[in-house]
Parts: structure tokens; sequence; C-alpha cells
């Protein structure tokens, strides 16, 4: 499996951006590098590969992760340990789910996460079950160099209810207060046990942000 680490989660360093996460990943203890890696590589009987990890030309760092014994279950729990290192690199809780949706949607090679149109299958960061999961930006209005996301409206509870409907779908608004991304844009996850509900849910959330674009006296739009 080779996973691609979005470039946003670089916005975290000023200097030498790829290379402090590269250590980070790797481990770095008693001034040996790669103790960390070694480590995952030992608890999944998995080798773990680094590339792109110090790029000047920001090209997103590829890791790839492949089982010594061709194990599925071993590329799993590889995927999981890099991605809960990631977690703690980048510290910031209201960007993980956008982290763990890119991470499967542009996941290559043998393993592969199940996908239905926009889709895909992950594992819950906090239950560690597998659910369905989609992603839609939020947009922005901008005034005087400053963005101000709009998705507020969708945490209404009416409209709430209206977008979920009959479903078991969570629909988490990620754009302000205490939930607004620090690295990453503004976003809304949605999530589910069936992959159709969520689609589904998801064009529900997609009208609600057309609607509201086309009637935004601050003309919001996708930054």
């Amino acid at each position: 499996c080779v996973l691609t680490v979005p470039l946003w989660i670089l916005k975290k360093c000023d200097r030498d951006q790829d290379k402090k996460l590269f250590r980070h990943l790797a481990g770095k203890h008693k001034g040996i590098l790669g103790h960390k890696q070694k480590e995952i590589s030992s608890r999944t009987n998995c080798t773990i590969n680094f590339t792109h990890c110090s790029s000047r030309d920001c090209v997103p760092m590829e890791i790839t992760i492949k089982s010594k014994y061709s194990s599925f279950d071993d590329v799993e729990r590889g995927i999981r340990m890099i991605t809960e290192s990631l977690f703690e690199f980048m510290d910031d809780e209201s960007s993980v789910g956008r982290l763990i949706w890119e991470l499967a949607i542009t996941a290559e090679g043998t393993y592969e996460f199940y996908q239905s149109e926009g889709a895909v299958q992950q594992e819950c960061p906090n239950s560690h079950c597998l659910v369905w999961m989609t992603l839609l930006e939020l947009p922005s209005a901008k005034s005087k160099g400053k963005l101000t996301p709009h998705g507020k409206f969708l945490d209404l509870g009416g409209v709430q209810q209206g977008i979920k409907g009959d479903t078991n779908c969570s629909v988490e608004v990620y754009c302000s207060g205490h939930s607004i991304p620090i690295l990453s844009g503004p976003y809304v996850l949605v999530c589910g046990n069936n992959q159709e509900d969520v689609n589904e849910v998801a064009a529900r959330v997609a009208d609600k942000i057309e609607i509201h674009q086309q009637g935004c006296s601050y003309h919001c739009q996708f930054f």
C-alpha cells in the first residue's frame, strides 16, 4: 500500500517542512534516525519506506507499507500505526477526519480501500470500526484578506435532520469555533454504515451548500 501524505500537513512547519515530518515518522532515538520506523516494521511484519521526504519542490511524501508475508492484516496494522503517527505530528483534532479520508481516497497498491462513488471505507479513529465516509469542501467569504468559512447553517437542528433523513449517518461540520481546522481547509464529513446512505446524504449536503452560495450576500466561494 502506498499512502500519499497531503501537503497541507506541512503548514505546521516553518522551515525544512518535509524533513521535520520525516524525522517524526521515522523516529529519532539517542541520535539515531529510524527508531520508530524499525519499531513499526517489527510490530507489523511490514517494510516501511519513505519517498519524497526531503524535496524542496513540495512534492507530497509517499509512504510504502509492504507485508513481508503478503498479509493484508499486517498492512492494515502498518497503516494504522503510520496514521496515528501523523495524528501526533499534526496535533489538530479538527483535521483528523480530512486526513483519514484523503489517505484512503489517494491510496495506491495491491491493498485497496473499498470505494463507492465519493464514499470510501475507512477505520474510525475513535472506535476502530470500519465506516463509510465522504468529504465535502465548504466555501468561504473573503474580506480584507481574511477568509471566513461558511457552514454553520448545516449545523442547525432542522437542517441536520432534513439532511440525515431516516439514515444513521453523522454529518460533522468543521468550520467554526473549536471545530475549525488549523492546518486544513473547512469541510463536512459524512459517515455511516451504508455506502448508499452516505452518498445520498452527501448529495443533500452539496445541495444545501449550493443553495446557500446562491443566496449568500457575502458571495462565498471555494478557495
